[in-house]
């Protein structure tokens, strides 16, 4: 999952302020005490996952990036059913996601929402719909989650594959 924006009202709800660099990056400031001590443990937790990237199999329909790891799971079923976990782990507090996968089959399509408030920085889900034909499952690079410091924290796109 990686931080493509940040949504300012957000950030400083809780105690953020959003800069911009010389070079033009914008990045979320702790302001408060208890925003600092957010930083913090995103800035620990991120550093846990740098520490063991390379060392373990990632499986295939996962994502990672700067704000952390989504994963999507697809299984065909009889009468047509798609069946799919997915879910996310980021570095930091959930305020809001957008979540969805597609569900695309050779004849027909279809999209399992999981949308909602505020979840834990771990959170994962299972849904399905009809998908006629073999296929592919994604959560689209638009499914996002909002971090208590602003950050809007984009999927980045895993994909799994159904027969």
């Amino acid at each position: 999952m990686t931080i493509k924006s940040f949504d300012r009202t957000v950030a400083e709800a809780h105690g953020f302020r959003i800069e911009t660099s010389a070079s033009g990056e914008e990045m979320s400031i702790p302001v408060t005490a208890e925003a600092k001590a957010v930083q913090s443990n995103a800035e620990a937790a991120a550093a846990k996952d740098a520490r063991s990237t390379g060392r373990e199999i990632k499986p295939f329909g996962s994502a990672e990036g700067n704000c952390g790891s989504s994963f999507v799971s697809a299984k065909k079923y009889s009468g047509d059913w798609l069946g799919v976990s997915t879910g996310y782990s980021v570095y930091g507090t959930v305020i809001d996601r957008s979540w969805y996968v597609n569900g695309v089959g050779a004849i027909t399509s279809n999209t399992i929402y999981f949308q909602g408030g505020s979840t834990p920085s771990t959170w994962s889900g299972t849904g399905g719909a009809t998908v006629v034909g073999p296929g592919y499952a994604v959560v689209p690079f638009t499914a996002h989650v909002i971090l208590s410091n602003g950050g809007v924290c984009y999927s980045n796109a895993p994909i799994d594959f159904f027969g």
